[in-house]
């Protein structure tokens, strides 16, 4: 989830599709002190939906199995990922 300060907007991010819809969330909030109390509540209409261009993308394949890391806190591991398999031009 990231917030656009420019422009007032929140972009979620997401693997799974089965949490696209609207949601209604409402905010509540009371104010006590000891001369006065007040309470104050809006509704926020959240929309999510599928970025369908992400969706025909073709994930990366790896020439070779990842092999597991272990790092120990204030040591560094650099790591090279195996070739990328081409799948586009696979499925073509």
């Amino acid at each position: 989830m990231s917030f656009n300060k420019l422009t007032k907007s929140y972009q979620i991010y997401s693997t799974n599709s089965s949490i696209a819809g609207i949601y209604n969330l409402r905010i509540i909030a009371s104010l006590n002190d000891p001369f006065k109390s007040s309470n104050s509540s809006f509704t926020w209409t959240l929309n999510i939906t599928e970025d369908n261009a992400s969706l025909a993308l073709p994930l990366p394949v790896f020439q070779e199995p990842l092999t597991d890391q272990s790092v120990l806190a204030g040591f560094t591991l650099n790591y090279s990922l195996p070739r990328i398999i081409n799948t586009a031009q696979i499925a073509t």
